[in-house]
């Protein structure tokens, strides 16, 4: 580094805060990678210019305005919703692809995991973590024309806060953010007072929770009438279960994403076949978030292009820790969950893009991960002993409930074959081909209440979701109905500080104590899928289904 870098870098970090030098410091001594700074230092609301000069890179800064060379169409395949595209409510992927379409969040987590803003044009936090403060861009309005200011911002959080809403947001925001939790400051600026410390809120309000795009206050939940948000794309024509077409919004606010399309069109078909079917006859030119059966048949073909990126998303299995033959023994969750053969399971059902699970939700993939904790590998020995210690030598039978999509049907046959190996005995419920029923809290048995079970979770930055509604107690999402006061406390350390020392340490006990008692297997982290024409780029999805259409381009 020259004498004038040296002097540029010092000056910097007198301008720092204490955690955003604290950082500077990990990325220094080596404790995160230049990858892992760039997303730690977004959290902390580091600015891009800033996080440039610490990574020795220039920023970024695009500075395509309108094209003069803009395309008529671009046309994109998905599954199709398997609910009423409901900002508040929906829970899959065919339908909140459409919210990062039409809509906009605070920021939008990148397909490097790196937050950019985008609504909120910069954030902080107090020392402890419990308020956040973001402050709003100028000039942002809603299709229809209508200023967007912190009024907007504040109503939307308090829809998803407010429990009688039941918003699928909850899932994040339960002890976290309560109604009346988000206030206005000024016209520009938005306070959030948390009920616990949380060190990465940001993502928390961004793309990562993918409900929550920013709403005109005063939304009557009629979304799908309109489309009405702040995106880049208006909504034209929506047909349910064929599609929706958008057109370019002339006045979108931000001047070096202008879209290089006038119309986007978005079709959606009932099965991974018909848009495999529809890429390879030329009917569109993209399939946004691609089943691994579509990467693997087409990722050699010269006509196609396929983008990996890494991503956390997953299948969890959960062993009911309260009902059922699970709850008896946490030897029993133990003993399924050494049948697995994890490799095997990458490699035959998601056909190797992606790397093996070691049950719990610290994925390989964070920085904060403890890479030390032994991976759990197939061991029927080791399972029939402890089957023969808990009393069940001879197996016993169970139900495991799920929903039909193909990767998902394959991983409960393996888990149905694997079992029988000693001697468990698994039936197969399948509830529907698309989630709407296996989701359904009216079925019996629900999701929520299965003795096991097959739960699709997408891509997460950070493990707060995770943990919080699927693995602590009394969490939103904890079908396994498991309660640990130990894991508790780690989850509060973990969830709650900014310091990544501190983060690593209570995940190592994360990871040890799920290992333990065995209440979900993680089996494997899967890669996000892209599959497109030769010659499309500058698209990507990133791991929660949020589509990046407006850098798209046809050569």
């Amino acid at each position: 580094m020259t004498k004038p870098e040296i002097v540029r870098v010092d000056a910097a970090r007198r301008s720092l805060t204490e955690r955003e030098n604290h950082i500077v410091d990990e990325l220094n001594n080596g404790g995160i990678n230049r990858r892992e700074f760039m997303k730690y230092a977004s959290i902390a609301g580091m600015s891009v210019p800033m996080i440039g000069l610490f990574t020795g890179e220039a920023a970024a800064a695009t500075k395509k305005g309108a094209s003069t060379k803009r395309r008529a169409l671009l046309r994109i395949s998905t599954i199709a919703p398997g609910s009423k595209i409901e900002p508040l409510v929906i829970n899959n992927g065919g339908a909140l692809l459409h919210l990062g379409i039409a809509g906009e969040y605070l920021a939008h987590s990148n397909a490097q995991g790196v937050l950019e803003p985008r609504v909120a044009q910069s954030w902080s936090a107090n020392a402890e973590s419990t308020v956040w403060t973001f402050k709003i861009r100028k000039g942002i309005k809603f299709h229809n024309g209508k200023a967007l200011t912190a009024a907007d911002v504040v109503a939307t959080f308090d829809l998803h806060a407010d429990p009688t809403n039941k918003s699928n947001a909850l899932s994040v925001f339960k002890g976290v953010l309560a109604k009346g939790g988000t206030t206005k400051v000024d016209d520009y600026t938005v306070q959030f007072k948390l009920d616990q410390p949380v060190g990465a809120f940001p993502y928390l309000v961004s793309s990562t929770n993918y409900n929550c795009i920013i709403l005109p206050a005063g939304y009557k939940g009629d979304f799908e009438s309109n489309f009405l948000s702040c995106g880049p794309w208006i909504m034209e024509k929506y047909v349910v279960d064929q599609g929706v077409t958008y057109k370019r919004n002339p006045n979108y606010w931000d001047k070096t994403r202008q879209p290089n399309f006038e119309k986007l069109q978005v079709l959606q078909f009932k099965d991974d076949g018909a848009r495999l079917a529809a890429l390879q006859s030329g009917q569109v030119d993209w399939d946004a978030f691609s089943s691994a059966t579509t990467a693997k048949t087409l990722q050699n073909d010269p006509n196609f292009t396929l983008t990996k990126s890494a991503s956390n998303g997953h299948l969890q299995i959960h062993l009911s820790a309260s009902r059922g033959p699970f709850a008896a023994d946490k030897r029993l969750r133990q003993a399924l969950l050494l049948t697995l053969d994890r490799p095997g399971i990458v490699a035959g059902v998601i056909d190797g893009f992606g790397i093996p699970g070691n049950d719990s939700p610290m994925t390989p993939n964070m920085p904060t991960t403890d890479k030390t904790v032994a991976q759990r590998k197939k061991d029927i020995a080791k399972a029939k002993e402890l089957m023969a210690a808990a009393g069940k030598a001879s197996g016993f039978d169970v139900t495991l409930s799920t929903w039909g999509r193909a990767d998902i049907k394959l991983l409960a046959q393996v888990i149905q074959q694997s079992a029988k190996e000693i001697g468990i005995n698994v039936k197969i419920d399948i509830a529907d081909e698309d989630g709407s029923a296996y989701y359904d809290d009216k079925r019996d048995p629900s999701w929520l209440k299965s003795d096991l079970g097959i739960t699709e979770y997408g891509h997460r930055d950070v493990a707060n979701v995770y943990l919080n509604a699927a693995v602590k107690t009394g969490g939103v999402w904890n079908a396994a109905q498991y309660s640990n006061k130990d894991l508790d406390a780690q989850i509060g350390a973990y969830v709650g500080s900014a310091d990544l020392q501190t983060q690593k340490a209570a995940s190592k006990k994360i990871q040890e104590l799920m290992l333990e008692d065995s209440p979900i297997g993680f089996s494997y982290f899967g890669s996000a899928l892209d599959v497109s024409r030769k010659g499309l780029t500058g698209n990507y999805t990133n791991g929660m289904n949020v589509i990046e259409t407006t850098r798209a381009k046809l050569a």
